[in-house]
Order: structure tokens, then sequence, then C-alpha cells
């Protein structure tokens, strides 16, 4: 034990203490070098797929996949071309996943342009048109967020900034365009829109005069009773017993 640099107690009851403790701490020692990490570790990452099924990054990954629809997309970047009339880096087509989606997207010139399009009140979205640094890029989609909620998007369909540009959301950036585009032909924006663009409702309040409110007091509603449908008047209750008295005339 000297040789390994530990300070051995000269009392005989703290050399006994110390020896148990040295016999454990080896004991565990042993036990764990021949114990799995995994099994040490349940939160470790599963060797067969190289994940974390805990970790909530991969948990956030997931819920991405799950979420996010290749075929919405497409159509949504389609449309985004037709109004803005600029072509991508690549055809929208060619997207296999949501990364793909996303770097067609993520320098925020092509969401500047479409909010341009669409503003009807001569305002414009400051933008960088040839972005070449991240902050760039990211100015431009912050740009455009602010541009939505002022267009009349509501905040919880807009997404953040890092949903697009380090793709950790890219289902949000889907569904912020198509609420965009359903508010877009709500207000009557001279663009075209294709099919699955949702039509907003909008409210119609009705205002009754005073004396058709007042005919609605005299009517007396269903929950004080009513004699229009069949009632249970002379039936007896299942199990009664029949009440069988003898003719007071006989």
């Amino acid at each position: 034990m000297q040789e390994l640099g530990l300070v051995v107690p000269k009392s005989p009851s703290t050399w006994i203490l110390f020896k148990i403790q040295w016999e454990y701490d080896k004991s565990e020692y042993t036990r764990c070098s021949t114990i799995a990490p995994e099994a040490l570790n349940p939160c470790a990452a599963n060797p067969a797929t190289g994940t974390n099924a805990n970790n909530p990054k991969e948990k956030k990954k997931k819920l991405n996949q799950a979420r996010f629809s290749l075929d919405e997309a497409i159509e949504v970047l389609l449309w985004v071309q037709s109004v803005t009339q600029m072509p991508y880096s690549s055809d929208p087509s060619t997207c296999r996943t949501a990364a793909d989606v996303a770097d067609l997207l993520k320098d925020g010139v092509h969401l500047c342009k479409l909010i341009n399009r669409l503003l009807d009140n001569g305002s414009r979205a400051p933008f960088n048109p040839k972005p070449k640094m991240p902050f760039h890029k990211m100015e431009n989609i912050s740009n455009f967020l602010e541009a939505c909620k002022a267009y009349g998007v509501a905040e919880i369909s807009c997404f953040q900034t890092v949903d697009l540009y380090e793709n950790k959301q890219c289902y949000k950036v889907i569904e912020c365009l198509r609420s965009l585009a359903a508010v877009a032909q709500a207000r009557g924006a001279d663009v075209e829109f294709p099919p699955w663009v949702v039509r907003l409702s909008h409210s119609r309040p009705r205002q009754f005069p005073e004396s058709v409110m007042r005919r609605g007091e005299m009517v007396i509603p269903l929950q004080y009773g009513t004699n229009k449908c069949a009632s249970q008047k002379g039936m007896t209750p299942y199990g009664l017993a029949r009440q069988i008295k003898p003719d007071p005339s006989g």
C-alpha cells in the first residue's frame, strides 16, 4: 500500500477500519470493471443505434421527424417560388429530408421577398439580399417573423429563428408559411393561392332589437317541464306491488 502512495495508519483500530475500506474499494472496482457501461448508466447511448432515448435533443429530433411532412413542405416551397418569382438553389422536388428544406430557406431571402410581395400598404421588410455571414441570415429570418406578426399572423403560429437556421423544428416553419398564406388570402392579396390554403372564417355578430329580447324572456324553457311529449303519468315503476283493494260497493 505504501508503494501506491497510501498513508498506512499506525493505530491497530484505525488499521482495521482502513483495511476493511481498502478491501471494499477493491471489490467495488472489480465488480464495476466487469459490468457493461449501459448497465451502470441506463441513459447511456444505445450501441446499436448510437442514440440516447432519454436525451432531450433526441426527443426533439424525433418530434421534428414525426410532425414533418415532406409532401406539404414541397407544396409550400413551390408556392413561395411562384409568388416571389425567384428560383431556389436547387429544385424543391429533390428534397428528401427536413434538412434539405431548411437549407433552401435558411438565408431568409425568399421569406423576406414573400412577405414584401404580400404587403399591400407600401411598407417593406428590410433584408440583406446577399447574406454571407450567419448573423446576416438570422437577421433576415427575424425581420420576416416581425413582418408576419404585423401582417396578422398569430404569434403562436410563428417559429423561432433557430427552428429554421439550425433545423430544430422545421415543421413549424411550414406551419407558419401555411398560416401566412391563409391570412394573405383573407386580406385579399393579389397572388394566386393553391387549394391547400385554409379559408379563414369571419365573425358575424347579430344585433337583436329590444322587443325581440323581451319576447324571449316570456318563453317557458324546457327545464320547467313540458306537456307536449309522452310522460309517465299513470305508470307504475318496475317492482312495485299491485295495489289490489276490495270493492267497497260489493
